[in-house]
């Protein structure tokens, strides 16, 4: 049988690097995220897209970008006042 590449290496890591900035853009409000990869490749991938997605939090630290809320060891800023103060600019009253 003819095997097929459908994306190569760096292929592969673009997208990846993609799929952790749409997580985070997606997310950026949850308290938790839960990765789960099937044996014995999507637990491989998994810890990859965990470190890209680590990866994007880190830059828009370093680049002074506010991020509300963090997956992982770090606390959560949960304060109603800066929801609320969110929710408004949001909705731009």
């Amino acid at each position: 049988m003819k095997k097929v590449q459908i994306l190569n290496n760096e292929e592969i890591k673009q997208k990846t690097t993609r799929i952790a900035y749409q997580i985070v853009e997606e997310n950026y409000d949850a308290k938790e995220l839960v990765m789960v990869g099937i044996q014995p490749n999507g637990l491989q991938y998994a810890q990859q897209l965990k470190k890209e997605i680590e990866a994007v939090v880190a830059t828009f630290e370093r680049y002074d970008y506010r991020v509300l809320h963090y997956f992982g060891e770090k606390k959560h800023e949960d304060s109603s006042e800066t929801n609320y103060r969110n929710l408004m600019n949001y909705l731009d009253l």
